[in-house]
């Protein structure tokens, strides 16, 4: 997370986020990409795209599509060729824009739709291990032509990091929400909605999705990983932790009271219970269709959720029709049992060889009845979803 410095080609612009009274207010230079930041707790949280004003969306794209700015238009370095322009760049890292491939049309046969991700230097792909089962259950459900013949439904990501879930459902011109809290990633999803001109579809909050009115974010010892914990005090966060921001939080079964959700993904490390409280109601009126969520009972044992009850939890307390766990390398998926006592014994094994997986769930009725995954093993407590 670090400040809101960041490089962008030739010298180093500095992006400036003041609220005062509930208002966001930017002081940006020419040409400078509009970062939206919440740093009170008492300020709604904001759509980063819609606080924009239109000069301020203007000195966005003219960024983008600076001259000196040419590697945001391909995938490559976006700073200059050569190493005395390279001197040039000051503190801060590099970035990357890398080209994704996207979903396939039509359950799988159809034309993939390709999108572009806004990277940091130290990581030249926003894929990882997962990513083929989550795509192959997207490719099923065949999202893009769910998303035309209803207009009205929701694609939601929480935990958006780099973006590219919500944008891969963009493209696809499916309505979507992207909630990520960090600050400096969540203008770096904006950025990359301006990139991929997807304002008509694809929007970011910078918030949490809690229950709580506002998180504070801390930076535990371990690198790249960051935890949540409620209100503005430093006193909530861990002796070891440092506290870098304070977000909102939202409530997504407010924000979309009585919306259709097509399609909502979880990668929260260790919050999945929080963002189920904060979505409840969504699941009671049956309005969530589909969703996945991160599963990773040991490294995230202590964050907050209740792994050893988590997948009885989808189908007691959320009304989960079927759900399925994803192999970690290949598109396949391993149908879960009922039973609470088999499911214990599933978490106890994934538990013991410190397995991240994510849990595929349907909720209603016509996925169930449907012929999606009709073919799929159904999981043991000895299935590996590393074979």
């Amino acid at each position: 997370m670090g400040d809101l410095k960041y490089v962008v080609g030739v010298g180093v612009l500095i992006v400036l986020v003041v609220v005062f009274s509930g208002e966001f207010r930017t002081q940006a230079g020419e040409n400078t990409p509009v970062v939206v930041s919440t740093r009170a707790p008492v300020v709604p949280a904001v759509d980063v795209l819609s606080a924009m004003s239109p000069e301020e969306h203007e000195r966005g794209q003219a960024a983008i599509h600076a001259p000196f700015l040419p590697g945001l238009l391909m995938t490559g370095h976006i700073a200059a060729a050569s190493e005395e322009d390279r001197a040039k760049l000051g503190k801060g890292p590099d970035e990357w824009v890398v080209t994704v491939p996207g979903l396939r049309s039509n359950q799988g046969t159809g034309a993939r739709k390709p999108f572009k991700v806004i990277l940091p230097g130290r990581d030249k792909s926003p894929r990882g291990d997962g990513d083929e089962s989550q795509h192959y259950i997207l490719e099923q459900i065949d999202i893009a032509a769910a998303c035309a013949a209803d207009p009205s439904l929701w694609v939601v990501d929480v935990g958006g990091l780099w973006g590219d879930f919500g944008l891969g459902t963009g493209v696809h011109g499916c309505t979507t929400i992207i909630y990520e809290p960090q600050p400096l990633r969540a203008r770096d999803i904006a950025r990359s909605i301006l990139l991929n001109n997807l304002e008509g579809t694809t929007t970011v909050h910078n918030a949490a999705v809690t229950t709580m009115e506002s998180v504070t974010l801390s930076q535990p010892p371990a690198p790249g990983s960051v935890d949540i914990s409620g209100g503005s005090s430093s006193n909530n966060v861990g002796a070891a932790a440092k506290a870098v921001d304070i977000v909102p939080g939202e409530r997504i079964d407010v924000v979309l009271a009585k919306e259709k959700i097509l399609f909502l993904k979880v990668d929260v490390e260790g919050f999945e219970d929080g963002v189920i409280d904060a979505s409840i109601g969504l699941f009671q009126e049956g309005l969530i269709q589909h969703a996945v969520f991160e599963y990773t009972p040991k490294q995230f044992e202590h964050k907050g959720t209740n792994y050893k009850d988590f997948l009885p939890r989808l189908f007691r307390d959320l009304g989960a029709k079927k759900c399925y766990l994803c192999h970690r390398l290949k598109p396949v998926v391993f149908r879960l049992p009922e039973d609470v006592h088999t499911l214990q014994k599933i978490h106890d094994g994934l538990y013991r060889i410190s397995m991240q997986t994510d849990v595929y769930c349907m909720f209603s009725s016509a996925a169930e009845n449907s012929n999606l995954f009709a073919n799929a093993q159904m999981m043991s407590p000895t299935t590996s979803l590393l074979a």
